[in-house]
């Protein structure tokens, strides 16, 4: 089949953009305060650099209807693009694996099959498909730190409604 032969008479298109320009206010508020450290900070600060020239790459790809259209589009946009997205996919799970490394430091014990220098965000991951155990009488600092980090979490890791999937 060929373009020509095609209907390209198009109702219309629709995506989610990437709108990050900058960190998130509770990112930058955690730096501050000292809850993270600043090489997590920079790990997250990484990937949202790599927002930008990841869409600008993707604008640029090849596709029939650019040619059809005379839209610009580049040979090599691909392949940046993709390297762009790698090294964001990369930023965000070594910030995962330093959350699960700081969790198995402060929260020592926890969070079930998180150990130290393991680096597996995927035990945080596990522990929040179950529910918290009920709060003993007497209540920890730790256990207040580990039932904030289980409510933070849970709605991000595994989230109801349309955001699900």
């Amino acid at each position: 089949m060929l373009l020509d032969n095609c209907s390209l008479d198009i109702a219309g298109v629709s995506i989610a953009p990437f709108v990050y320009t900058q960190a998130e206010a509770d990112w930058i508020h955690a730096r501050d305060a000292g809850v993270i450290p600043a090489s997590l900070f920079e790990l997250y600060i990484r990937a949202d650099e790599q927002l930008p020239p990841f869409a600008e790459q993707q604008n640029l790809t090849y596709d029939p209807i650019k040619r059809f259209k005379s839209e610009p589009w580049s040979p090599d946009a691909d392949k940046k693009a993709r390297k762009h997205f790698r090294d964001i996919l990369i930023s965000l799970q070594a910030a995962l694996d330093a959350l699960a490394d700081l969790t198995a430091l402060t929260l020592t014990g926890l969070v079930s099959n998180l150990a130290v220098g393991r680096a597996q965000f995927t035990a945080i991951e596990n522990w929040l498909t179950k529910p918290l155990p009920k709060i003993a009488f007497v209540v920890s600092p730790a256990d207040h730190h580990l039932r904030n980090l289980y409510e933070r979490l849970h709605p991000l890791v595994h989230p109801s409604g349309s955001d699900r999937e």
